[in-house]
């Protein structure tokens, strides 16, 4: 785990000091002569979790099913300073024989770099002293919605059980807790494997009408600065950084990136007469020719990078992102920032009376995160997006004009260096 060093009194010893016989054949041989405790384990499952207070040290099991990519975290000191020094961490997504809802696990390297390294999905866990959080303090109601996850520490230890001699890892006294599932293959499940992209979380659970009655938009005030000054602080090579402006909205266009990349790499392939119509019917922001106005091709491909990958299946999901132009006042400052599609948005019917009044009711729940999966991108489901939806956002964009919002963004970089801008909660500044 950790080396660490004993004083001990030498004159007036007081310590009683025992050497471990090497000759013993095993670790369970040396607990016997040692007259040790036996280990145990405090294993939880996603039920039990719920009820666990912050910073509880408790131990989880489960089946990997998502494997985020390599982020970067600079490292404090203890007044908070940048100390110049980096942690790297991953998140994981477990699944156990309790409940189909995943835990949620952030991994950092620490000193088992290979097996940080070596984490994927389909391979079955131990995970021994990890720190719960649930962010009780922020909670205003009973309602509210808790979003728990777990965070390894020093201390914490990952032992892979899948795979040839890997149960020969785990310490004889723990392999009597474990539930692994009969079948140690891949099985049908594992289509469900995802690897790569970016997941947030816990998500921002505030909503419009609670923010009033909260202590938490002090503070929230108190963050928002002009995207020019966090441009210094934006550094490199995969780091996520939370920023917090004030801005008005100008446009928002729906793209569909799938379809963008598609014409772009093949122009001239087939499309059905359905999906033609389909295209060629839209107005705004929707069609091949004018998304090329809207978004470039490497822009288009890191957006799509953020999507984690399947290798099980060749099925290639929808992928669909809204681009809203933003501009700062005084001075007027113009930016461009991406919202994915992550949940189905609803329609809007020709025959409704009071469209204005819909269209911008959906906008503002757009903006709050309403129709967000929990899960991000991992677990999106684009299918039920329309092309009309979006379409009807685009055109409802100027009721909002003239009125500021509060943009919480989350700023990422890739590999290159390439820095993307998502929308993660936009509420409007009268309610503060």
């Amino acid at each position: 785990m950790f080396s660490c060093e004993l004083s001990m009194d030498i004159r007036n010893p007081k310590t009683q000091i025992t050497l471990v016989d090497p000759g013993c054949d095993s670790e369970r041989d040396r607990v016997v002569s040692l007259n040790l405790p036996a280990l145990e384990l405090r294993l939880l499952s996603r039920v039990d979790l719920i009820s666990v207070p912050d910073f509880s040290v408790v131990d989880v099991e489960g089946l990997i099913v998502f494997v985020s990519r390599v982020e970067r975290e600079h490292r404090k000191t203890t007044d908070c300073s940048d100390s110049g020094g980096f942690f790297y961490r991953r998140w994981l997504h477990l699944r156990n024989h309790a409940l189909d809802a995943p835990i949620f696990v952030l991994v950092y390297s620490g000193d088992e770099l290979s097996t940080f390294e070596n984490l994927q999905p389909g391979q079955y866990v131990l995970c021994r002293h990890l720190l719960s959080n649930q962010q009780l303090k922020d909670l205003t109601s009973s309602r509210d919605k808790r979003h728990q996850w777990l965070v390894t520490t020093a201390n914490s230890k990952i032992y892979i059980v899948t795979g040839p001699n890997k149960e020969a890892t785990i310490p004889h006294e723990l392999r009597k807790y474990l539930h692994m599932p009969k079948s140690k293959g891949p099985g049908k499940g594992s289509r469900l494997y995802m690897e790569g992209g970016v997941f947030r979380y816990p998500p921002f659970t505030k909503d419009p009408e609670s923010l009033d009655r909260s202590n938490y938009v002090l503070g929230l005030e108190a963050s928002i600065q002009r995207l020019e000054v966090y441009k210094n602080s934006l550094t490199t090579w995969r780091e996520h950084q939370r920023l917090i402006v004030l801005a008005e909205l100008k446009s928002i266009r729906y793209i569909d990136l799938t379809q963008k990349l598609s014409h772009g790499s093949n122009p001239g392939s087939p499309c059905s007469p359905r999906k033609k119509a389909r295209t060629s019917g839209t107005e705004e922001g929707v069609s091949s020719s004018k998304d090329e106005d809207l978004i470039d091709d490497q822009t288009a491909k890191d957006l799509i990078s953020m999507w984690p990958t399947c290798k099980k299946t060749k099925t290639q999901t929808r992928k669909a992102v809204f681009r809203m132009d933003w501009q700062e006042t005084e001075p007027i400052h113009p930016f461009t920032v991406w919202k994915p599609v992550t949940g189905s948005i609803p329609v809007i019917s020709d025959q409704d009376q009071a469209k204005e009044q819909t269209q911008e009711k959906i906008l503002e729940e757009l903006l709050a995160g309403r129709y967000d999966c929990e899960l991000n991108l991992v677990g999106c489901d684009t299918s039920l997006v329309t092309e009309e939806a979006g379409s009807d956002l685009s055109q409802c964009a100027a009721l909002a004009d003239r009125c500021q919002f509060v943009l919480i963004i989350d700023a990422y970089t890739n590999m290159k260096n390439q820095k993307i801008l998502v929308l993660h909660r936009a509420f409007r500044y009268r309610l503060y």
